[in-house]
């Protein structure tokens, strides 16, 4: 099945190097749109208070932005917007991510 790609990503590195590339609309949750790689990547927003994410990473208890792999939160974003749309700022969860991670909206 034929996706339209949304952004790409670029920056991730060591264990989280499979991040890099295309990414494609997966839906929605907790209000905001969720993406998907080709692997077992999603960029979701988390929320609610049984999220792992959302009480673990960053600020407790604030929602956020997180970028999973094979199951383990790698990178985060606090900052609220509309699509997984820090660009730039996410933090690389220690030891289970390093590098620059930043997204390029695709126009169109």
């Amino acid at each position: 099945m034929f996706r339209k790609v949304a952004f790409t990503v670029s920056g991730a590195d060591g264990t989280a190097e499979a991040m890099n590339g295309d990414w494609y609309d997966y839906g929605e949750r907790n209000g905001k749109p969720t993406y998907a790689n080709g692997g077992n990547g999603l960029f979701l927003w988390v929320s609610q208070s049984l999220e792992w994410g959302y009480l673990n990473l960053g600020t407790s208890g604030t929602a956020k932005w997180v970028a999973i792999l094979n199951g383990r939160h790698r990178y985060y974003n606090e900052l609220d917007t509309i699509k997984a749309k820090p660009l730039t700022g996410w933090i690389p969860r220690k030891g289970a991510a390093s590098g620059a991670l930043s997204l390029n909206f695709l126009v169109g």
